[in-house]
């Protein structure tokens, strides 16, 4: 008997750069797009579209579209190709746009409802700064503000891979404010990633472009509750305290990982708060640049201060700890 749970993966289109392998790193079983009109696909599927063809119009209809509970572009597509594929998934659970997509796209009139997604992601797997160089990145920030400000009634995973363009660093944090604002009572799973920043001169930038930290904007997110919060970046940019104070607010996390490739410490004190507020549920935590607030040590032969090890004593769910900085490991009274 089949499992009816199980996922049948398609690739329609052309073969991506950014997608070498499948979903088990085998090489993909490319599909023209001219079979997703020809073929009813049954069970629980999930479709990537890749670099479709330009003028290709009747064969973007679905013959069983009620089937496909997950979609994810890359590469070439247009606005037309878009609307046709996506506006009549009604089962759609899972909306995965990709940077070399959303360059192509001018989202802004588009009406979509899709009251099923739970999923929404904006990924940016294997693209590059030369790829950046190469697209009109305001207009890719332009579509993935537009996308996470719509309004899916039933979503509870967020996930955003997208460089970080810094004369647009604020509105893109705030639109990220706005989207877990609306959705406080459902969103559990939270994935921030920047995998390069694109840096304008200061002296090309406003003030209201510069994103900074204030307790408004950390108020907005108190009913925000969630179970994972993962967060990546190159190096740190002007919301990176912002997402790390955020972080202090949460008491129910089982997951949390807050990586930041260059420099950038984490204070041990920080570290230490979120293990006890988190303590009842916390199975997984990551985190690297530990250390302390101040750089000062007593003696150029003293010993990296030591992480409070009583804060693991009430975390009975604690399973995966992974720290890298200037710490020691020691079990100290409080």
């Amino acid at each position: 008997m089949e499992n009816s749970d199980k996922v049948d993966f398609r690739y329609f289109g052309m073969p991506s750069e950014f997608r070498v392998s499948d979903e088990w790193n085998l090489p993909i079983q490319w599909e023209p797009i001219s079979r997703l009109g020809r073929e009813k696909m049954i069970g629980a599927t999930e479709v990537f579209i890749c670099n479709v063809p330009p003028g290709e119009q009747q064969a973007l209809l679905f013959r069983s579209p009620q089937s496909v509970q997950g979609i994810h572009f890359e590469g070439r597509i247009s606005q037309h190709q878009f609307e046709t594929l996506v506006i009549p998934l009604v089962n759609l659970t899972t909306l995965d746009v990709h940077l070399s997509s959303l360059c192509h796209l001018t989202l802004k009139h588009t009406h979509l409802t899709l009251d099923l997604l739970t999923n929404l992601q904006i990924s940016s797997t294997n693209f590059s700064s030369t790829d950046a160089g190469n697209c009109d990145m305001e207009l890719v920030l332009e579509n993935a503000i537009f996308l996470i400000n719509l309004n899916f009634p039933r979503m509870n995973y967020l996930a955003l891979s997208v460089p970080t363009l810094s004369s647009k660093e604020s509105a893109w944090t705030h639109a990220i404010i706005r989207s877990l604002t609306r959705n406080s009572q459902r969103i559990k799973y939270l994935n921030l990633e920047s995998p390069f920043p694109i840096v304008v001169p200061p002296e090309n930038m406003d003030s209201r472009q510069r994103f900074k930290c204030s307790p408004a904007s950390l108020a907005e997110l108190q009913e925000v509750a969630l179970k994972s919060f993962h967060y990546w970046a190159a190096m740190e940019t002007g919301s990176t305290s912002f997402w790390k104070e955020f972080s202090l607010g949460q008491n129910e996390l089982e997951y949390y990982h807050f990586w930041i490739q260059s420099h950038c410490a984490f204070p041990l004190t920080v570290f230490e708060d979120i293990l006890r507020n988190n303590r009842g549920t916390i199975g997984t935590i990551a985190v690297n640049n530990l250390e302390l607030e101040t750089d000062e040590l007593n003696g150029a032969g003293a010993q990296p201060p030591l992480l409070n090890g009583s804060v693991f004593q009430h975390c009975a769910k604690l399973r995966i700890l992974y720290i890298m900085g200037d710490v020691g490991l020691g079990w100290v009274t409080p």
